[in-house]
């Protein structure tokens, strides 16, 4: 049984990455964890994405997931740098370590009434919500996912899997 195509909203970091790996090494690629799930999302759905980046982040990135049918128009480009994250894999590719966070634009991303980015609008135009990089604590760097997980909550959407800082919502 086929079931229907739902409209996906995802919140949360877009980023550079740099990654270290016994078989080689990645300096400054796209990453980020909404950018992989969207990424992947979209293979199944019709995906948006909220997300902020900042002026060093270049068009190439943007036409690459708008390529891909991902909805950017909740992607917002502010002065300043984007979120870097820089990590070394194990030999076995199964852990890692985080070597450098740099916040940047992300350490103040607002995507709630305030913010502008996330309206009550498009909130209730979703069947399922998905924030990822939440976490409640401010010091971990995912606060602004985890206001827009509350908001959603609030508007009727139902907890579903939540797997380390991926928080997934269906509309109740």
């Amino acid at each position: 049984m086929l079931l229907p195509r739902m409209n996906l909203l995802v919140v949360g970091s877009t980023a550079f990455d740099t990654i270290e790996t016994p078989h080689g090494n990645a300096n400054r690629c796209l990453g980020g964890s909404s950018t992989y799930f969207a990424l992947a999302a979209r293979m199944f759905t019709p995906v948006r994405l909220v997300s902020v980046v900042g002026q060093d982040f270049p068009d190439e990135h943007k036409r690459l997931l708008a390529s891909k049918g991902i909805d950017l128009a909740g992607l917002e480009q502010k002065p300043g740098k984007t979120f870097a994250w820089h990590g070394r894999y194990s030999a076995d590719m199964n852990s890692r370590t985080t070597l450098d966070v740099q916040l940047n634009t992300f350490g103040d991303f607002q995507p709630g009434p305030n913010g502008g980015y996330v309206s009550k609008l498009e909130i209730t135009g979703a069947e399922q919500f998905t924030a990822t990089y939440v976490f409640e604590d401010p010091a971990d760097g995912g606060q602004a996912p985890f206001h827009v997980w509350q908001r959603a909550v609030a508007e009727g959407f139902t907890a579903g899997a939540t797997t380390g800082s991926l928080r997934v919502l269906h509309r109740s």
